[in-house]
């Protein structure tokens, strides 16, 4: 290009179009450049502007069901992370000696939120719990945990997925499986069952719990606000 321009007077008509054609080009690289040099820049930003760590409060209604009371605590750790206690207590009978889920546990839980409009998730949890349980249909024993001291203990993986209602309510759908060390005593229904077998042990592989919870989040899902304040 440079001889070019040195030696114009002496180029034919050739050379001069491959100049202005050399300029035009340069002209839309540059151009091209600075577009997007600047916008991943600001998708970026309006990006972290929008989002807003939350704070929830759920209840299973599945647990419920059950009458077993539970509340479930969650907050996000960033975008795509987030940690949830869910934590459940029954202390009463279904009605008779011989039909009882007594329990006392908690649930904690990392969840990987894969995409921004948080509808699917990826979770590990783990899970302590006491256990008293009787159910006349399913065998003549009692099972409670091995002198009220020794929980069972385990954890494993869960997949769910959540249905936004509004800016404060959603619906919450999971289901996980997981594998468990039970050390318990077995008593003979009825009142004051006396004890079968003391100091059982056993490793339980399998399904571990099924939520369908309704969700409420504390701060709302409106940021226009935040972004009309940014500078």
């Amino acid at each position: 290009m440079y001889a070019c321009k040195d030696t114009l007077r002496h180029a034919d008509s050739r050379c001069l179009f491959l100049e202005k054609t050399d300029s035009l080009l340069t002209a839309i690289a540059d151009s091209l450049i600075r577009s997007e040099s600047f916008l991943p820049v600001e998708d970026s930003r309006q990006a972290q502007s929008s989002w807003k760590g939350g704070l929830y409060l759920s209840n299973n209604l599945v647990m419920d069901a059950l009458l077993v009371a539970n509340l479930g605590f969650e907050a996000d750790l960033s975008e795509h992370f987030s940690i949830a206690f869910p934590i459940c207590y029954s202390g009463w009978n279904y009605f008779s000696e011989y039909t009882k889920v007594r329990c006392l546990g908690i649930r904690p839980e990392l969840r990987w939120w894969p995409f921004r409009s948080h509808w699917l998730y990826l979770g590990a949890h783990g899970a302590v719990s006491y256990f008293n349980v009787a159910y006349k249909h399913l065998g003549d024993y009692r099972y409670q945990d091995t002198d009220g001291r020794r929980p069972l203990y385990g954890g494993g993986l869960d997949l769910g997925g959540s249905i936004r209602l509004n800016d404060r309510l959603s619906i919450l759908l999971s289901a996980g499986a997981g594998v468990y060390s039970l050390d318990y005593d077995m008593f003979y229904l009825g009142p004051n069952g006396r004890q079968a077998y003391a100091a059982r042990k056993q490793t339980w592989f399998g399904p571990d719990f099924l939520q369908i919870s309704l969700v409420y989040r504390f701060n709302r899902l409106d940021n226009k606000k935040s972004n009309s304040n940014e500078k």
